[in-house]
């Protein structure tokens, strides 16, 4: 006996799962073409100079016999990320597309933006507090502690406390 007539109309479940995977890929295309790649650069430089900043206070923290460093560089075309520590000179060293941001950085009166071969210093004590900061070539107050904003397509900002924590947030 036949439950379905021949005149039965309606979609397989093999012809729905195709269709809904195809939309699903033609909207992860269209959404990268109308966002585009420089939508992410600002998102981009945040995250990772977080997570650098973070790295430096813990390489701080675990290696109590050294100065470690975390410095940041406008080259022509990518930000240099560095950390370093004094006796081994650089741990790890990342670059990210400059795109169209921007960086500010600012310890309390003093609001440094990042330029080519002007670079932001921030050293750390064993105990992960913030021993120095150099803005380009501005000596700024570690009891202060440092806010980075990113600028350009998007807008992100960071906050480096003077106790060497590091937040996605501006310091209060």
């Amino acid at each position: 006996m036949n439950i379905r007539g021949k005149n039965s109309r309606g979609f397989t479940v093999v012809e729905l799962v195709v269709v809904i995977s195809l939309l699903g890929i033609l909207s992860v295309v269209a959404i990268g073409r109308i966002s585009g790649p420089g939508a992410w650069y600002g998102e981009l430089l945040a995250t990772s100079l977080l997570t650098e900043l973070r790295y430096g206070q813990q390489l701080a923290l675990a290696r109590a016999d050294t100065q470690v460093v975390v410095s940041l560089h406008r080259q022509a075309d990518a930000w240099r990320i560095e950390s370093a520590t004094i006796s081994d000179g650089v741990i790890r060293n990342q670059e990210v597309d400059l795109g169209d941001t921007n960086l500010i950085a600012s310890n309390g009166a003093l609001i440094h933006t990042l330029a080519v071969a002007e670079p932001v210093t921030i050293s750390f004590t064993n105990s992960g507090e913030i021993a120095a900061l150099q803005l380009g070539a501005q000596a700024g107050s570690p009891d202060l502690g440092l806010q980075l904003a990113v600028t350009g397509t998007g807008s992100e900002t960071l906050c480096l406390y003077n106790t060497g924590y590091a937040s996605h947030a501006a310091c209060r």
